[in-house]
């Protein structure tokens, strides 16, 4: 009884290091070239494959030939053990998703390569693309990378707003970066008082979560608008701040549950107000879980809502 083939998608934009990729972490294992292994190429960059016993390369040319009769008849003419497709992004994850794939065939993972150098540009112009790729792959791999130009802080944060569980890696002509938790952080942690603007507050929200024990006693400020949730206890609101996450259509409001027993029962939804609090970490009823909360020490009135 033959197992489950998995099938690996490797996307990401022309020249961004798929081909690359494929070379150095996969094929170069000896125990992969042992078994077979089908490569199905959407897109021919300047990095070749190599010519190797038991590896298969087909190339597609257009989204239109990607159908479930060709992943049929590849499956029965070349039998292999893995699969791995280098997608060409532009095409749409649809173009993928849509399809049954054949016999035991099964999606086993999708890494996103993108180049550090151009992501901005490609960023800018053509967010929706990357808010698909994000929110559909279980790693993505910035390559190219400047340990002294590159914002890493950056670069996190537009993958975690839109995808908190992804792994996120970078490198540069010497292979994996190893960076420490401060190299990604636009702010010092051992300041009295953390001032966070608002792509620093977007970096707090998603790092708090994650790595709460770096936060706890620490005292954060920050300018955010004021929401009341109906179910919240008697002097707790949720400060925050919107975040784009995908378009300027595509707004999230991002706040954590904080008390301020002396005047939170003052405030009201949409105050624009200047909070200076201490991050905990604990068990919120709010919540129905553990999670980051905020004990007001200060708190200026800036605007309010007429």
């Amino acid at each position: 009884m033959k197992f489950a083939v998995p099938v690996f998608l490797i996307n990401g934009f022309l020249e961004s290091g798929k081909t690359s990729f494929i070379n150095n972490a996969i094929l170069s294992d000896p125990e992969v070239q042992k078994s077979r292994t089908l490569i199905i190429l959407c897109e021919e960059g300047e990095i070749e494959l190599p010519e190797q016993k038991n590896l298969f390369i087909f190339k597609v040319d257009s989204a239109d030939f990607l159908t479930e009769s060709l992943l049929s008849n590849l499956r029965k003419t070349y039998n292999p053990d893995r699969v791995i497709i280098e997608f060409n992004c532009m095409w749409g994850m649809d173009a993928l998703y849509d399809l049954k794939l054949p016999g035991k065939w099964r999606y086993a993972e999708q890494l996103t390569l993108i180049d550090a150098q151009t992501f901005d540009g490609y960023y800018n112009n053509m967010r929706n693309i990357f808010f698909e790729l994000f929110q559909s792959s279980a790693t993505i791999v910035f390559n190219r990378c400047d340990r002294e130009n590159t914002n890493f802080a950056t670069l996190r944060t537009r993958v975690k707003t839109v995808n908190p569980d992804a792994e996120i890696m970078y490198s540069d002509e010497r292979g994996l970066i190893d960076l420490t938790f401060e190299d990604e952080l636009p702010y010092n942690l051992n300041d009295e008082i953390i001032d966070l603007d608002d792509d620093s507050y977007t970096i707090w929200y998603i790092d708090v979560m994650d790595n709460p024990d770096r936060y706890k006693g620490k005292t954060i400020r920050f300018e955010g608008l004021v929401a009341k949730p109906k179910n919240f206890r008697e002097f707790w609101f949720v400060p925050g701040k919107h975040v784009m996450t995908c378009c300027e259509d595509d707004m999230a409001f991002l706040g954590y549950a904080c008390r301020w027993e002396e005047g939170g029962e003052s405030l009201k939804d949409y105050d624009k107000i200047r909070l200076t609090a201490v991050v905990d970490y604990r068990f919120c009823p709010e919540y129905n879980e553990k999670g980051p909360v905020l004990y007001t020490k200060d708190v200026e009135l800036l605007e309010r809502k007429k």
